[in-house]
């Protein structure tokens, strides 16, 4: 098989295409013969597509810069910012795709993921990518639509951790500290073992905390606190329950364990938090 046309039996290549409300997500597959293809594409979209197999070029329509791309390749689509995407001629093209609203390229804009003058990124093949995307098209495909933002939450959550600059061996672990990260903030009410974690992960202690850390930039302790609070602001912004309750629900020893816990974080109390939270709703 050819440079142009990498192995595939690793990957799921059947074409496929989903749409739910605004969100889109699916397989493309795309023989080429003697001509080269050309798709423009002008939506006010935010795309994340990851080649699989095929090469070409993404032109901007503005500029006229031209980015080259080839099986690995990472591109995001810059909404209101039309380009055409060229597939070179006698190839295979394969690529794995999001299509989320206008306003989620502004959030990885503002992290420092995406510029227009980078819209592509260079991850390599890896089938743990093509089965994370895969996972999520069937998800949305069945996902009953009360729950569909749950499944766009986490393809959001997905391409942040690509766009993030982990390692090439890192990458291997996406999987793995994704399901960390889904069970670190889940169930607080029960005490967390990150030893037990790690070897729920086939990973050993030492290993798990740094790779979650560059991850996440934080430990796998610390993530669970800081999600867990993050979930009490929305508890006390919404319900009127007494601070004992509260404690219990998250599973705090005691009121002042709880007030300690928060007010290092948020650099607030719990009780002022709520005042405040109150003051600002009556504006």
């Amino acid at each position: 098989m050819s440079a142009a046309n990498p192995d595939l039996t690793s990957f799921d290549t059947s074409p496929i295409h989903v749409v739910r409300s605004c969100f889109i997500a699916g397989t493309s597959r795309i023989p080429t013969d003697g001509d080269a293809r050309s798709n423009p594409i002008r939506d006010n979209l935010c795309g994340a597509c990851y080649i699989l197999s095929g090469r070409g070029e993404i032109v901007d329509e503005r500029k006229g810069t031209r980015y080259s791309f080839s099986p690995g390749c990472f591109i995001q689509w810059i909404p209101a910012d039309p380009h055409t995407r060229i597939i070179f001629p006698n190839q295979l093209y394969v690529d794995k795709y999001f299509v989320f609203p206008s306003e989620f390229y502004w959030i990885f804009q503002k992290m420092g993921l995406a510029s227009p003058e980078h819209p592509l990124v260079e991850l390599g093949l890896h089938p743990e990518i093509a089965a994370g995307y895969d996972e999520i098209i069937r998800e949305l495909r069945e996902q009953p639509e009360l729950k569909l933002p749950l499944t766009i939450g986490k393809a959001f959550s997905f391409v942040l951790n690509l766009l993030l600059p982990h390692t090439a061996g890192d990458r291997k672990y996406l999987r793995q500290m994704e399901e960390a990260a889904r069970i670190l903030e889940s169930d607080f009410e029960e005490k967390c073992s990150i030893p037990a974690l790690a070897r729920s992960l086939k990973m050993s202690h030492t290993s798990f905390r740094r790779i979650f850390s560059r991850f996440y930039n934080m430990s796998p302790m610390e993530y669970r606190i800081r999600r867990k609070i993050e979930k009490i602001q929305l508890l006390l912004s919404s319900q009127d329950l007494r601070m004992k309750e509260v404690a219990d629900r998250f599973g705090y020893a005691d009121v002042y364990t709880f007030s300690h816990q928060f007010k290092k974080i948020t650099g607030i109390s719990p009780a002022d938090f709520r005042k405040q939270n109150r003051a600002l709703s009556h504006l």
